[in-house]
């Protein structure tokens, strides 16, 4: 396994400071955190690594058509407490020469809506007041 891990370079992981002030502002899934991911790290690599933070039920790192990885992972942890605190210690980590920036996972966005209304333009012409 070629992954390796900077800043800070604790792999080992303590519990102790877990806080609930995580932004819970914006509609997110509980447990689920989404990651940008390099090319080289594969879904096995992941969650070892993962594996120091808490109990991991499901790694998954999307491919495009050719079958590579397109960047970006999503972790689901067994506790939320586990996923809160993965968010917190790996910010700023390196792995595989990447560095992590972990977000809670939100619901796919809905791309089948009605396309936006187009907003006018200035060009049109308009009617001015004449000064009296």
């Amino acid at each position: 396994m070629s992954s390796s891990v900077s800043n800070n370079t604790a792999t080992t992981f303590s519990h102790s400071s877990v806080g609930a002030s995580s932004s819970n502002a914006a509609v997110r899934y509980p447990k689920k955190i989404f990651m940008n991911v390099s090319p080289a790290t594969t879904e096995i690599e992941l969650r070892i690594f993962m594996e120091c933070i808490g109990e991991v039920t499901s790694v998954k790192i999307p491919q495009d058509d050719k079958g590579k990885s397109r960047g970006f992972a999503f972790v689901t942890f067994r506790r939320n407490e586990d996923a809160a605190y993965a968010l917190e210690q790996l910010e700023g980590h390196r792995l595989d020469g990447l560095i992590l920036h972990p977000r809670w996972a939100a619901p796919k966005r809905n791309r089948n809506k009605e396309p936006k209304k187009q907003k006018r333009n200035g060009s049109a012409k308009r009617k001015s007041k004449k000064a009296k």
